[in-house]
């Protein structure tokens, strides 16, 4: 029963951190069904992180649409895509997530090392995949656009304590803490 709460209690701040990732960009973001169109076209990222307690592999795909919509200077991106500083925004914006979702779970004490993020173009996500971890797909929608953010767990410590009464914010975006 906890390793079943842990795993939801990851799953919903995984999402709250997908959410909050793009909301901070200035997109209105919704929970979508998937799309109609075979996402293994879109650029793919993904980056993984681990703890002695869990491991995770997070990938991100997103259409170019998605990142040009994304991207910091995105007005000039809209008339001429530079593929190549939207193969660098993916990858980023794949670290600034686990990054996000990272700091929501320090407060309950688990600390977590990241890796560095990988990006791929026409890869099947069966490729990419851990094997022996449980994966969740989660599909959003922003401007007529969906995209897809996942998540992979390898619950290590099976007594992970995930009690949301202990759940505050952790560290600010782009706040250090030192410990």
């Amino acid at each position: 029963m906890a390793r079943e709460q842990a795993i939801q209690t990851l799953q919903a701040l995984f999402e709250t951190s997908c959410m909050e990732l793009f909301e901070g960009l200035h997109c209105v973001v919704n929970r979508s069904a998937p799309p109609e169109f075979d996402m293994n076209e879109v650029p793919t990222a993904c980056i993984d992180a681990g703890s002695a307690q869990l491991e995770v592999f997070v990938i991100m795909r997103l259409p170019l649409t998605v990142l040009a919509l994304t991207y910091p200077d995105h007005e000039q991106l809209i008339t001429t895509v530079d593929e190549e500083k939207l193969e660098d925004w993916i990858s980023e914006l794949c670290n600034q997530l686990i990054g996000r979702f990272k700091n929501r779970l320090i407060p309950f004490g688990c600390v977590m090392l990241l890796g560095l993020p990988n990006c791929y173009f026409g890869t099947d996500i069966n490729e990419l995949l851990p094997i022996g971890y449980e994966h969740f797909v989660f599909h959003f929608e922003t401007d007529g656009e969906i995209f897809e953010c996942r998540i992979s767990i390898n619950l290590i410590d099976d007594n992970l304590s995930l009690d949301s009464a202990a759940e505050d914010d952790g560290a600010g975006e782009g706040e250090l803490e030192l410990f």
